[in-house]
């Protein structure tokens, strides 16, 4: 932590994936080794969510700020991207293999002809609703959310969408997708909603 020169230590704000280190840890130090494929998950998490921190960090210049890694309501937010063109709510995910991701409008995530990992649709339809209503509870404003799926690996994603309120990317096509946007939201209206963000993740 920061010690100003009165001797006061200024919270800190939590890195991308750092709930994952900690969860890790707690399980190393407990001695829970055999279950691997939880620490597995949980490393493999880890790593998603730091590649798309490492996106989101390129953003900065451009006027965005991101928080990372905090709990709202009993939905666990991986992060949340505050700048010139909105706020985005991000559900990270790591998948090991490769391949082509299709998002179809209305049906779903496909890999090929199978539909998966629809779960993460849905979560992150929640927790865009849980950041929409702490905006206009606790900032007065009624700016909608995006809610956004973000695949990390060796994944390439074809979306097939026109008019739905999800969408699905890689690192990359994220930050092109953010660029591409027209801007709704002025410096004043971004520090307001990022401060209050910040406070919830660092009390949580």
């Amino acid at each position: 932590m920061e010690r100003s020169k009165q001797g006061y230590e200024a919270p800190r704000c939590r890195e991308a994936g750092e709930s994952l280190r900690e969860w890790r840890d707690e399980i190393v130090q407990g001695e829970l080794l055999p279950i691997l494929e939880q620490i597995q998950h949980i490393s493999r998490g880890e790593q998603g969510e730091r590649a798309v921190g490492a996106a989101l960090k390129e953003l900065s210049a451009e006027g965005y700020r991101a928080v990372h890694s905090f709990q709202l309501g009993g939905v666990d937010i991986d992060h949340v991207l505050v700048g010139p063109a909105g706020v985005f709510l991000i559900e990270t995910k790591y998948r090991s293999g490769g391949g082509l991701i299709t998002f179809r409008n209305g049906e779903g995530i496909f890999v090929g002809k199978r539909r998966k990992w629809n779960q993460a649709i849905w979560q992150a339809k929640a927790g865009a609703d849980k950041i929409g209503a702490t905006i206009r509870h606790h900032c007065g404003m009624t700016e909608g959310v995006w809610p956004l799926v973000v695949f990390v690996g060796k994944w390439l994603v074809a979306d097939q969408w026109s008019s739905t309120d999800v969408r699905v990317f890689t690192p990359e096509t994220l930050k092109s997708y953010v660029r591409d946007q027209q801007p709704v939201l002025v410096r004043h209206e971004i520090e307001m909603i990022c401060s209050h963000l910040e406070r919830t993740a660092r009390s949580g």
